[in-house]
């Protein structure tokens, strides 16, 4: 779009140019185009042929354009969705981790209890053993 507006405003100068150049060839009474003017004219020409191109570009660009934002935009939501989706999952899995955590304390406790009480057992039975 900046590059549109240089093109417009060197074209804008070299049209001045032409002009002012061509009027003071005519006040002087050339009736000849000097090699100036001419080769402004061509550059003029070639401007002009650039600026249409870039307006073309330009028309055949916009319409991707109005549907990419749309298409953005629904791009976005379902990301957002598989966010949301993700982070259900991550929280069901803490919730199974902890219960699981929690359920396997319980068992290690059950299982030191029965431990120590084996070892008692073991340690009356040994003691029996040598008071005898």
């Amino acid at each position: 779009m900046l590059e549109l507006e240089k093109l417009r405003t060197e074209n804008i100068e070299l049209q001045t140019a032409l002009n002012k150049g061509g009027s003071q060839a005519m006040n002087k009474g050339y009736a000849y185009e000097s090699d100036e003017n001419s080769r402004l004219r061509h550059e003029l020409q070639l401007m002009e042929s650039l600026v249409e191109e870039l307006r073309q570009e330009l028309r055949n660009k916009r319409p991707m354009t109005a549907t990419g934002t749309h298409d953005w935009e629904d791009e976005k939501i379902e990301m957002e969705v598989a966010i949301q989706k993700g982070q259900a999952r991550i929280n069901a899995m803490q919730n199974e981790l902890t219960s699981s955590a929690a359920m396997y304390a319980k068992e290690i406790a059950k299982l030191k209890l029965l431990l120590a009480e084996k070892e008692s057992l073991i340690e009356t039975m040994t003691a029996d053993v040598y008071n005898k």
